[in-house]
């Protein structure tokens, strides 16, 4: 029973994440047989199993009720409505964010045409002064086009975790009334905004976002540049505000506490107060609750006088978080927050080095630096599964990161917190702050340099996730007889290694030459992507016009391990169907072509090229031509061996068209073919629509999207 709080939060962990994987009906049945054979087991042999069994089995069904009512009250009635026409009425719970062409609204506890329901809705509504919408008023908007933030059978919960489950764009939005009442939730919400505030009106925007983000947690305003670095130098988890952060206040707080009272137990309440304190300021998030319940655990043991496990603090912390919120088990910070600390735990002790030196500064120096990087290493070994997950890649900088960085924020979160506290004294506020900003300046410094060594990261596909934990389990069952513990960190690290050496291998070796055309069957919309295997360039044409088409080709980016776009082009001057260029700027982009025009594209530091008509060469030996007039928007990719034609436009007219588009290996039409074409030309036709061919009345030689499904050829160099 020594670890019956970790052995619970585990199993209820394990069970959600079964049944958000599964199909309910498999679910189902495995479920029944799970209890039914634990049950047996306990009555068989009970004297050896003892307690523990029984209490997981109660923990994995409450968890499961959790989910399956949250899936029969929230995400079933979002499907729903996905699609529908309504009016939306709800309570704006964030501060309006302000978009280039609109703001975005979150409502919660939405009434749908005068119903109400436990949902919540993000809705993008025509630009207006965000002061029109005071935070936790009464919003009201008609004539809301509804669309579901995740598809059914999809490995979804990381966006629903968040509380979102439907989105919308509104012309009109109106207020209907103000809150004028009190509620923790509104007077942590306004003191983050007026930090947030009073960091940018001295620091500036980038300088005080970056502050932001490592004194609050809110990275909202984080430019995508440094973002695209803070990835590719693996120092994300020094941005999120977690247990780092939380555990170097609290420490401070108690220091300070510790030898002003008499009262020997006061400083752990007065702590315990902080922590709660910190976690509404940083808006609740996963990583910050993680480290808050598992120091308040510790906190109570001292004060009753029990000595606190690692272990059950972290179960702890799982019952309680899953228990608030069941679809955290999907949730990508909650997962690296638990990994990284379950690395702590369990694997760091065995690289952490513990041997004197006779040179006092030399011996903490080193001692220091290399239980930093053994601590960044036990951590990316236990998170690598979930990143590969996620986010495609893992990067090898992360330990460097970390030493490089670790100090620089750490004296910037201290500098930021006596900045705002004393902001209204004139000498004093501006000093902290002129440090401030140099230390956001170095650490940007760092970054810069970090991020050219982009080698260094490696792609790692979704798919080798389940490799992964297969590994693991064979090295366990190998291993099971040996009585050491280090058969836990010798299993870990060596399905690790496998996993990288495989992933590398495979995309060496195995398909060296492939190239490969990859177009998502999102009806009618251009998002057209060309992928090398050998060197992982990828090129993007179009980014697609709805979040369909948006999701497809960024679940083959993740699918692929695709970390960077060496190109992207944008066929066409279309607002509507541009406006998802922003949600591929988390990707560093080499050069983007573009058509000639003022619509606004990402980051200043991307080399533009704007023009109609271009020649852009691709890896492989291939290259795109541009054709765009009056009368049509098309294009060709090309080497020696293959061709493919694209037509972006339906109206085009193909009729006086170059020669060159008239003939191919392949035509993609979006919507409908061109006019005045002559489809013996090419040896495949595939039209781009979320309709049949049948219902097109289209040749019996030329199929739809809707027919084929997801489009991919593999081409040779």
């Amino acid at each position: 029973m020594k670890h019956v709080l970790w052995t619970v939060g585990c199993a209820g962990f394990v069970t959600l994440l079964t049944c958000m994987l599964l199909p309910a009906a498999v679910f189902t049945v495995l479920y029944a047989i799970t209890i039914v054979g634990a049950v047996a087991a306990y009555a068989l042999h009970k004297r050896t199993l003892g307690k523990t069994l029984v209490v997981c089995i109660l923990s994995a069904s409450f968890f499961s009720g959790l989910f399956c009512y949250r899936e029969a009250c929230v995400v079933q009635p979002s499907y729903v409505l996905e699609g529908q026409t309504v009016s939306v009425t709800g309570r704006l719970s964030e501060y309006p964010e302000k978009k280039k062409a609109s703001l975005t609204l979150r409502l919660d506890r939405c009434e749908i045409n005068g119903e109400q329901t436990d949902l919540s809705v993000i809705l993008y509504v025509s630009k207006r002064n965000e002061s029109d919408f005071p935070l936790y008023s009464t919003v009201d908007c008609g004539n809301v086009t509804l669309e579901s933030y995740g598809a059914p059978g999809e490995f979804y919960y990381h966006t629903l975790s968040g509380g979102v489950w439907l989105s919308g764009f509104a012309q009109t939005a109106s207020v209907l009334s103000v809150y004028d009442g009190h509620s923790p939730y509104l007077f942590f919400k306004q003191l983050r905004h007026r930090i947030n505030g009073t960091l940018t009106s001295f620091l500036g925007e980038e300088n005080g976002a970056i502050a932001a983000a490592l004194l609050i947690g809110d990275r909202a305003a984080l430019p995508g540049d440094f973002t695209n670095r803070l990835r590719i130098a693996g120092g994300s988890h020094l941005f999120a505000v977690s247990g780092m952060h939380l555990s170097l206040w609290a420490a401070v707080f108690f220091f300070l506490l510790r030898n002003k009272t008499r009262i020997k137990r006061l400083p752990n309440l007065l702590t315990a107060i902080f922590i709660l304190f910190y976690m509404g300021l940083t808006g609740f998030s996963p990583s910050v609750c993680r480290a808050g319940v598992m120091l308040l655990s510790i906190l109570i043991g001292r004060t009753i006088r029990y000595h606190s496990d690692p272990l059950n603090a972290l179960g702890l912390a799982a019952c309680v978080m899953l228990t608030a919120n069941v679809y955290l088990a999907g949730n990508v910070s909650f997962l690296l927050s638990f990994a990284a600390t379950a690395a702590i735990v369990i694997l760091y002790p065995y690289f952490s080095k513990r041997r004197e030196r006779k040179d006092k500064l030399l011996r903490r120096t080193y001692k220091t630096l290399s239980n930093t990087a053994a601590l960044t290493v036990s951590v990316l070994v236990f998170t690598l599964p979930f990143s590969a997950f996620f986010f495609g890649y893992v990067s090898l900088l992360s330990p460097l990161t970390t030493i490089l960085l670790t100090l620089p924020i750490e004296l910037e979160m201290g500098v930021s917190a006596a900045g705002v506290l004393f902001s209204g004294v004139p000498l004093l506020g501006k000093g902290l702050f002129w440090f401030d900003g140099l230390l956001c300046r170095t650490i940007q410094t760092i970054l810069r340099f970090l991020a050219r060594l982009d080698a260094a990261v490696i792609p790692v596909s979704a798919t080798w996730v389940g490799g992964w934990y297969t590994l693991t389990a064979v090295a366990l069952l190998i291993v099971y007889r040996v009585k050491r513990k280090g058969k836990y960190v010798v299993s870990v690290l060596l399905a690790s290694m496998i996993l990288f050496v495989g992933t590398q291998v495979v995309t060496l070796i195995v398909r060296s030459d492939d190239y490969e055309l990859y177009v998502p069957a999102a009806g009618n919309a251009t998002c057209i992507c060309f992928h090398a295997a050998t060197s992982g360039s990828t090129v993007l044409i179009g980014t697609g016009r709805d979040y369909g088409s948006l999701r497809a080709i960024r679940s083959y980016f993740k699918e692929k391990g695709v970390v960077s776009l060496q190109t992207l082009i944008i066929p066409r001057l279309y607002e509507a169907e541009n406006g998802n260029t922003a949600s591929f700027t988390d990707y560093p982009i080499g050069r983007v072509f573009s058509p000639s025009g003022n619509l606004p594209l990402a980051e200043a530091n991307i080399d533009y090229v704007h023009t109609d008509n271009f020649t852009a060469m691709l890896p492989g030996e291939f290259r795109y031509v541009s054709f765009a007039t009056n009368r049509l928007s098309a294009g060709i990719l090309e080497n020696d061996a293959f061709k493919a034609v694209f037509c972006y436009t339906p109206q085009s007219d193909f009729s006086d068209c170059d020669p060159s588009l008239s003939t191919g290996d392949l035509l993609l039409a979006r919507g409908a073919l061109p006019q005045g074409l002559d489809p013996s030309g090419f040896s495949e036709i595939i039209v781009l629509s979320d309709k049949t061919a049948e219902a097109l009345h289209l040749p019996e030689n030329v199929k739809t999207t809707a027919d084929t499904g997801d489009i991919s050829f593999t081409l040779q160099k």
